[in-house]
């Protein structure tokens, strides 16, 4: 994905196979769920703040300021 995402509420990603790559900035005011067999790669400084959660499947971080938002990571 390319350009700024803007996330509201909960918000499920669910890559089935292979990996879902995000390179763009992720903002707003909501929260990213993880839940499939494959991974989410996310490649940029993101200020989401509703946290991140993985019930299944890779999350890859290539970015070590703030991958994930600003709130919490939680692995299920």
């Amino acid at each position: 994905a390319t350009g700024a995402i803007t996330l509201s509420g909960s918000n499920t990603f669910s890559p089935n196979s292979g990996s879902l790559i995000i390179s763009s900035v992720i903002g707003g005011s909501g929260s990213i769920n993880l839940n499939g067999s494959g991974s989410l790669q996310l490649n940029n400084s993101n200020t989401y703040t509703l946290g991140t959660t993985v019930t299944n499947g890779s999350l890859v971080a290539n970015n070590a300021t703030n991958p994930f938002g600003t709130n919490s990571l939680t692995l299920n």
